[in-house]
């Protein structure tokens, strides 16, 4: 066995880590209505010390171009929890991808030190349908406006993944996810996986 993997790992696991949780976690397709979506994320931090996080995030729509998420989450950040605004004014059509963008606000804890955290960004998407499923690839310019305890800074981020469909699993969604940091923020690999569920109110 190469030792550099486990050896990476055991570094990454035990390293120290601050605001590396934060991901865009979806494309620009919005829930249909009449469901909501449920999913769980792993992730792990490649920059700054690593550390490895987990969340999970509850999705439902509010009409055809927009959605709403809540998140939760922990791991070598203490505790994080959140909410997003998804807005899509521009649909995937024909050749055209689809152009939207989010906007989060979370809160989380580091030891005995709050911050909170103002997350703005584009993402665009394209759906492509295949045999062997539905890929819809996407690219997002996240910025983090971070505040808490002196510690002010705005980070920049350049994230690229894809979300994948099964055509014998309609109802969930897999995705995987690469961010890179671009200014005062961090790099981070991740994969997430999510199951739509009726809406029977």
């Amino acid at each position: 066995m190469n030792w550099k993997f486990p050896l990476l790992f055991t570094l990454t696991m035990a390293a120290s880590q601050a605001w590396g949780f934060m991901t865009t976690q979806e494309s620009n397709d919005i829930t249909p209505k009449g469901q909501f979506k449920l999913g769980f994320e792993p992730q792990m931090r490649l920059s700054d010390g690593g550390g490895a996080n987990f969340s999970g995030f509850f999705d439902l729509p509010v009409n055809e171009e927009m959605s709403a998420r809540a998140n939760l989450g922990s791991g070598e950040t203490d505790f994080h929890a959140g909410g997003s605004f998804k807005w899509v004014p521009i649909p995937d059509y024909g050749n055209q991808p689809s152009l939207g963008g989010k906007v989060s606000l979370i809160h989380w804890r580091e030891s005995s030190d709050s911050f909170m955290t103002l997350r703005l960004e584009p993402i665009v998407s394209k759906k492509f349908e295949s045999q062997n499923g539905t890929f819809i690839p996407y690219g997002a310019l996240p910025v983090m406006f971070n505040s808490g305890n002196d510690n002010n800074k705005t980070g920049i981020q350049v994230v690229a993944g894809s979300e994948y469909r099964h055509p014998h699993a309609d109802n969930m969604t897999f995705g995987a996810e690469l961010g890179l940091t671009a200014k005062d923020s961090f790099s981070y690999i991740s994969g997430y996986v999510t199951i739509y569920l009726e809406d029977n109110r």
